[in-house]
């Protein structure tokens, strides 16, 4: 569903695991006066949640996924403010409702508060997290890049949700290709017609020559060598270490990272404005804030809501 820039985007907004702060970063948002300027919101949730969050029928339509609360027959006991079953079932169903209607062509885009993955876990809903869900059902080949932006910074992440010990196996040359591609395609969405992008390493020093791992030798510049021949402009691999301070100077317009914590840690602390997440190759739009549940913090109702309101501004820009 594409808009003329004078028209109000339809982005839908699913308020997270109903036991965090979604719910309040979510109502915060729909209330800033840049969002209310540029879309329409339809916010799907939990409606006590909400409601309690400070909802008012007059800032949003909103869809309620309630399920019933039967500790007894149905085993939801929920310690307040911390992963459940319930949180889980509650999230998941608004982010299902949320992709069948973006896949319908009937909201412009979605922005979806924090969910728990322990939350999802319990629920059994058989998905990680948003990144696992959104590649089964949105993605024509299975092939996405989780991306971050803040201002200038950008990064995309070649795996996802994985430990440590399991990346060796999962970042392939495949692997690799495709999820550079993807992100490419998505900086120049941003009006980046020729992105030159750097590739960090996996392991320290780059591998030092395969004293430190092989997987720079074996994976990683092979791959760097088959997107130089495809015409692309890319450059690495680039320790950890190094590869940011090349981006935040200039150098590149974006980093391409191995694993999550290579690029998250590194642009968590460069970043002055509110990172915003997106997921590159899916057939919808579907950004998010970057920050987590905050189960810790979720009854003071101090949020701050500007990494949720940048994901929305975010996808109405994409939506258009």
């Amino acid at each position: 569903m594409k808009k003329s820039s004078k028209e109000k985007a339809k982005i839908l907004v699913t308020a997270g695991d109903p036991n965090g702060i979604g719910p309040l970063v979510a109502i915060k948002a729909i209330k800033n006066k840049k969002v209310k300027q540029v879309c329409d919101v339809l916010l799907v949730g939990d409606k006590a949640s909400l409601v309690k969050a400070g909802y008012k029928p007059s800032m949003a339509s909103l869809i309620d996924v309630f399920i019933p609360q039967n500790i007894a027959s149905q085993g939801l006991a929920t310690k307040k403010h911390s992963p459940s079953k319930w949180g889980g079932l509650v999230s998941f169903k608004a982010v299902e409702l949320g992709v069948k209607l973006a896949n319908q062509g009937k909201v412009d885009g979605i922005v979806t508060a924090p969910i728990s993955k322990q939350s999802w876990d319990k629920a059994k809903t058989g998905f990680v997290g948003h990144t696992e869900y959104l590649k089964k059902h949105c993605s024509k080949d299975g092939s996405i890049a989780m991306c971050f932006f803040a201002g200038n910074l950008k990064c995309g992440l070649v795996s996802e949700h994985y430990p440590i010990s399991k990346l060796g196996k999962i970042i392939t040359e495949k692997r690799i290709l495709e999820t550079f591609k993807n992100f490419h395609t998505q900086m120049k969405k941003f009006g980046i017609k020729k992105p030159k992008i750097a590739i960090s390493a996996l392991n320290p020093h780059a591998g030092d020559g395969g004293k430190l791992g092989k997987e720079e030798k074996k994976v990683i510049i092979p791959a760097i060598k088959k997107l130089k021949k495809l015409g692309y402009k890319v450059e690495g691999p680039y320790p950890p270490d190094i590869v940011w301070g090349k981006h935040i100077t200039g150098e590149f317009d974006g980093v391409l990272a191995m694993y999550h914590d290579n690029a998250l840690s590194a642009l968590k602390l460069a970043s002055i404005k509110p990172i915003v997440h997106l997921t590159a190759g899916l057939n919808i739009v579907r950004t998010s804030p970057t920050h987590g549940t905050a189960f810790d913090i979720a009854h003071k109702k101090t949020a701050d809501e500007n990494s949720m309101v940048d994901a929305i501004l975010t996808a109405v820009k994409l939506s258009k």
